[in-house]
């Protein structure tokens, strides 16, 4: 991406807003409740759609759709104790964002009612220009599809889009739909698959010098 971004894209769970260990024990206590021996590790699922991960596990339609509803469950019993919370500096940088009146909205493979929810616990909901969940595409993340429901949506090229990610299933998600990406960088991810990446401090100075 050459251009200056005009508006930013960001993904949500573990780039805004941090989930990682709940899904993570959410998707724990769900296999280990139907004694599931197989391999699982959810770091190489981050970025997807609940139902497709337990579709990619071989269950089938109907055990996946079940099964989503308990790790729904399970995830909503620990976030009651813990809370979601911003990922370190996010905050600052939306803040920052509409000081220099750059929009952005959201675009997850997480159902909306759930981050809406969140938003709404923390003040935030009403800032976002919108929100695209799974509940509005028919594939979800590492396919371009939630991404490509956001052009029309921007009436921007798609050369003044940044997006924000932190998956690899996002990164390509974002890629195949032609746009440029910041990764955000953190203790699980490592720099290998975006030019641009770094914490929200440095996206900051990175939007500030362009």
């Amino acid at each position: 991406m050459n251009s200056k971004p005009l508006y930013l894209l960001f993904d949500f769970d573990d780039t805004l807003i941090e989930t990682y260990d709940l899904h993570r024990r959410a998707f724990d206590i769900t296999l280990q409740n139907i004694k599931y021996e197989g391999e699982f590790s959810y770091e190489s699922y981050t970025g997807m759609d609940t139902l497709e991960v337990f579709q990619k596990l071989n269950f089938s339609v109907e055990e996946s759709h079940n099964l989503t509803a308990m790790k729904r469950l399970n995830y909503e019993n620990l976030a009651r104790i813990s809370p979601p919370q911003w990922v370190p500096g996010m905050f600052d940088l939306l803040n920052y964002l509409d000081e220099y009146n750059i929009k952005y909205a959201l675009v997850t493979s997480g159902a909306r009612t759930r981050v809406q929810q969140i938003l709404s616990r923390l003040s935030s909901y009403d800032r976002f220009d919108f929100i695209i969940g799974r509940e509005d595409v028919s594939f979800s993340k590492p396919h371009p599809e939630p991404y490509l429901a956001a052009i029309p949506k921007i009436g921007l090229p798609v050369r003044n889009v940044l997006v924000v990610e932190d998956s690899f299933n996002g990164f390509n998600s974002a890629t195949l739909a032609g746009f440029g990406v910041w990764q955000i960088t953190n203790e699980r991810t490592e720099r290998l698959f975006s030019p641009h990446h770094g914490n929200s401090c440095e996206l900051k100075k990175w939007i500030h010098n362009r």
